[in-house]
């Protein structure tokens, strides 16, 4: 079947930066303009107050896998004196794993610390997170790629759908939220209008939803940066289809997200995989609230006609109370259906239906639970689904071949390829592909992920970097992947086998590599 792809498959004997572990996706040098608000909720006994807090800033990343974040953080506290704002400047590294995720570490010195997952388009032009491990701090962030230039008010212009998330302490010191949704119309002259709802959720639970109706002004810079009423500052992309802004005001944090949304949605538009994060705040004074809850997770939406389909999500989540904290992995499953020219609603007829407004171009979707918790629920089109499977067999110094990625293999990317790294330098291999998986059988001393009897081709190797150094071996596959729509949802699966004096029977192997086409 491989060899029916019309692919150019041929070795190349240059190789990326020397590094340890899989190579990133994603090499460029790019600027992000960033938004993110949150709550922290931490255990009673800890006695440290309870906190609102929105950053906004840029985050620039390197080709060398280094980054730096300049963050302007508003804190705001139950007692007004403690509120603060603190600018600062965060040096880290990053790296895109093949599942679609940018991890962004704030604290390289100390592995395993300070890690922050987002979700990310092929093209790295947009991200979306939330914290999803057990912390206090409970966070939903949005970045957008800045442009070189050419951006203007005139970018924005439209019609968008709109959540905006805020929260607030009331007079007893108490966390009080609100959630407004609705549609904003812009002018792509400076003005918009804004027709919803605003639901507002006092600290003791209980809620008031009212209809919203606003119009006021916005900016747009050459770079995408985004002014909404003179005060809040976000972004906008650079096809204008998505855009965020984040409260600068004292006493309040917020965030909002706008999609440009366009009409004749059906589930074709939608079908594929999804990044998603959310954030929700739970009021109320019994024991175990206030509680925040938020996560990431990974979306597969399928369809069963052109008005119906199914989903489901392999995510994990967290949540923080005054008595506890809790993190896990979930998998949720349910039905979709179309219910409007740009609305795609997910488990309809239930008390968990939650309708998305979904982007004119179908990669953003967005939405808010009106059910007394104020959400912000934002997913994005990824490339998720590829994934490492099995265990590898080391060679030299202990160290074993891995297969990778450069690039995303969306359908059309001329530039694709395999990666090869950490093998023996110089060594010589067998890049194995074939269309389905084993369980990992006895093969030269170690296991063979793939299923022999589907096997679709080998392609030799002979892998850079000094010869008999461990893990300096490396090497690159070219694969131009072409634009067939029956490709997504493909998945072939990989394994490099090299010769390896110190490894079993004289060879080491990777672990099993699945690779998933997606559009």
């Amino acid at each position: 079947m491989l060899r029916s792809l019309p692919v150019a498959l041929a070795f190349l004997g240059t190789a990326p930066p020397a590094q340890s572990g899989p190579p990133s996706v994603l090499r460029f040098n790019a600027s992000y303009h960033v938004g993110q608000y949150g709550t922290t909720i931490p255990l009673a006994r800890s006695g440290q107050p309870r906190r609102l807090v929105s950053t906004r800033g840029q985050l620039v990343l390197r080709a060398d896998g280094t980054q730096t974040a300049t963050l302007t953080t508003r804190e705001v506290f139950a007692n007004p004196a403690a509120d603060r704002t603190v600018t600062q400047a965060l040096p880290g590294t990053w790296i895109v794993d093949a599942d679609g995720t940018i991890e962004l570490d704030y604290a390289p010195a100390m592995p395993g610390t300070d890690v922050r997952p987002h979700w990310i388009t092929p093209d790295g032009s947009a991200m979306v997170g939330a914290r999803s491990a057990a912390e206090p701090d409970g966070y939903l962030a949005i970045a957008l790629r800045r442009s070189a230039s050419g951006l203007s008010v005139g970018t924005a212009r439209g019609s968008y759908a709109v959540v905006r998330v805020s929260h607030t302490f009331d007079a007893s010191g108490g966390i009080a939220g609100s959630t407004a949704s609705g549609t904003a119309v812009f002018d792509g002259l400076g003005r918009f209008t804004f027709n919803g709802q605003q639901e507002s959720v006092r600290a003791d639970g209980t809620s008031t939803t009212i209809p919203l109706t606003h119009s006021g002004t916005y900016a747009v810079a050459a770079d995408g940066a985004f002014t909404l009423d003179g005060v809040d500052l976000g972004g906008i992309s650079a096809n204008g289809n998505v855009l965020f802004a984040c409260s600068t005001s004292p006493r309040e944090v917020a965030l909002t997200v706008a999609i440009r949304t366009g009409a004749g949605l059906t589930m074709d538009g939608v079908v594929g995989t999804w990044g998603i994060a959310y954030h929700e705040y739970h009021a109320g004074t019994s024991v175990d609230r206030p509680l925040t809850s938020t996560g990431l997770g990974l979306a597969d939406f399928t369809s069963r006609t052109n008005t119906t389909g199914d989903y489901v999500i392999d995510g994990t989540f967290a949540e923080s109370d005054p008595t506890t904290l809790v993190s896990g992995p979930g998998t949720t499953r349910g039905a979709l259906a179309i219910a409007g020219p740009s609305t795609l609603r997910a488990d309809p007829g239930t008390p968990d239906q939650l309708d998305l407004a979904v982007s004119q171009d179908h990669g953003f979707v967005l939405g808010s639970k009106s059910i007394g918790v104020p959400e912000m629920f934002v997913g994005l089109r990824v490339c998720g689904g590829t994934r490492h499977f099995g265990a590898a067999t080391p060679g030299t110094g202990g160290v074993a071949p891995g297969v990778g990625i450069s690039g995303f293999p969306t359908l059309g990317n001329p530039s694709f390829g395999i990666q090869l790294y950490d093998g023996r330098g110089g060594a010589a291999g067998l890049l194995a592909v074939s269309i389905a998986a084993s369980s990992g059988l006895p093969f030269l001393g170690g296991r063979l992920h793939l299923d022999p009897t589907f096997l679709a081709d080998g392609f030799p190797v002979t892998l850079s970097g000094p010869p008999g150094v461990a893990g300096a071996g490396r090497g690159r596959l070219p694969f131009a992947v072409p634009s067939d729509p029956a490709l997504a949802g493909f998945v072939l699966y990989w394994q490099l086998i090299t010769l390896d004096p110190s490894g079993p029977a004289g060879f080491a192997l990777s672990d099993g590599f699945a690779l998933r086409f997606c559009r």
